[in-house]
């Protein structure tokens, strides 16, 4: 991981840890954050002044419009005429733009550069060199799958019958073991790719997905499973929130750690409904147990077979009207996921989480819902959010770029 290779084309990859952290100084992560999975343990100041005196003071082209009106007597009450609150996302179109914080860019949408990096990017300028970041499908995918088909395999069915006791325990010993080498080359994979890749965004983004939607693989004990929601949170690391909720709901890893295979209509699992609220999508506080129950009959039958084909078993699943959210009907999961989405504490919980992970681990109230906003209006876009928290002012605020603590991963490559 620490080779000199360079991947050509987008001038981000490989480079050496001491080219890396002399370019882009050292930040510090997001306390909390870490979790199991493939890798071990986001004022303006009003002026009173009379119009006299602000006439006195200043040239005729920069007489304030009050001031004028009440020259010919019209008289416009203060509400009318008062300017717009500040914009806690505004992007000042001559806000400054050098190597410092072109070097945070880095550090913050990816793992950080080398100094030829940072200099690229400080000539691209700020909106131009956030939408190289954001828009990283433009550049040509130089990094190697994973072998996939190397991984093992469930045993065959009935495998276990035919053994005795002592067959059975050395043979769930070779599993385990097999298990857990396929685990430790998946996460040598995705490390090497963090460090490779040239589009860093793409790696950065999935690392936060892989730590907001945790497995492990304790629970799950099927490296495929793994991989696959790995190839997942990829694919969808900028799309929308919606579709995530969706496909987390159908992935068989996350079904698997979350206990849904054991959700069915006569005994209702709750452990998917409780974390899908909790930690997924709006936090404690925004449901109440009732609403709980409701989900969790909304996903029974929902399940993986043994190679991981998400499917809904209808005889285990209820469908019998539910109260959810103040809503009723014979919903399943996909309307309960709607449902959340409707939620204003969903876009809150996300604005906070994506800015805690990106820019401080403490948002100010007016961040939080100026950037919920820009969730819910663009129907919960993560490509263009991220564009406008990365071109923000607030991104680049001298109290922020080393306010985060790293995560084990991303100390490991940078």
């Amino acid at each position: 991981m620490c080779t000199s290779m360079r991947v050509q084309g987008s001038g981000f990859g490989v480079q050496k840890r001491g080219e890396r952290r002399a370019a882009t100084g050292g930040d510090v992560g997001d306390r909390g954050f870490w979790k199991r999975g493939l890798i071990p343990r986001g004022i303006r100041r009003s002026i009173i002044q009379s119009p006299n005196s602000i006439i006195r003071r200043r040239p005729p082209s920069l007489i304030p419009l009050r001031a004028v009106l009440s020259l010919v007597g019209l008289v416009i009450p203060p509400a009318v005429m008062a300017a717009p609150a500040d914009d806690p996302l505004a992007a000042s179109p001559k806000a400054p733009w050098n190597a410092e914080l072109a070097a945070h860019l880095l550090r913050r949408a990816g793992f950080g550069g080398t100094p030829e990096q940072v200099e690229r990017l400080t000539r691209l300028g700020r909106d131009r060199a956030v939408d190289l970041l954001v828009d990283y499908e433009t550049i040509p995918q130089t990094d190697a799958d994973f072998p996939a088909d190397a991984l093992m395999d469930e045993p065959p069915r009935g495998l276990f019958a035919q053994l005795d006791a002592e067959q059975r325990m050395r043979m769930q010993q070779v599993i385990r073991q097999l298990g857990i080498g396929d685990v430790a080359a998946l996460q040598d994979w995705w490390l090497r790719r963090m460090v490779q890749t040239p589009r860093p965004l793409e790696e950065k983004m999935t690392l936060f997905w892989h730590g907001h939607f945790t497995s492990g693989f304790r629970e799950v004990r099927r490296p495929r499973f793994l991989y696959r929601q790995n190839e997942f949170l990829r694919r969808n690391a900028l799309g929308d929130f919606r579709t995530l909720l969706m496909g987390i709901s159908r992935d068989a890893a996350m079904l698997a750690y979350l206990d849904n295979g054991r959700n069915v209509k006569e005994r209702p699992n709750e452990n998917y409904a409780r974390e899908l609220m909790e930690l997924f999508s709006m936090g404690e506080g925004h449901y109440g147990e009732q609403d709980v129950k409701a989900a969790a009959r909304a996903f029974t039958g929902w399940t993986a077979e043994r190679d991981g084909r998400f499917v809904i078993r209808s005889g285990q699943h209820d469908d019998g009207e539910k109260t959810f959210l103040g809503r009723t009907g014979n919903f399943d999961g996909d309307d309960v996921v709607n449902i959340i989405m409707e939620q204003p504490s969903t876009s809150r919980f996300l604005a906070r989480k994506l800015w805690r992970f990106f820019v401080e681990p403490e948002p100010a109230p007016e961040i939080i819902e100026a950037l919920a906003e820009e969730l819910r209006s663009n129907d919960f876009d993560l490509r263009e959010t991220l564009r406008v928290i990365f071109r923000s002012d607030a991104f680049y605020a001298p109290k922020v770029r080393f306010a985060l603590i790293k995560s084990p991963a991303e100390l490991l490559v940078t």
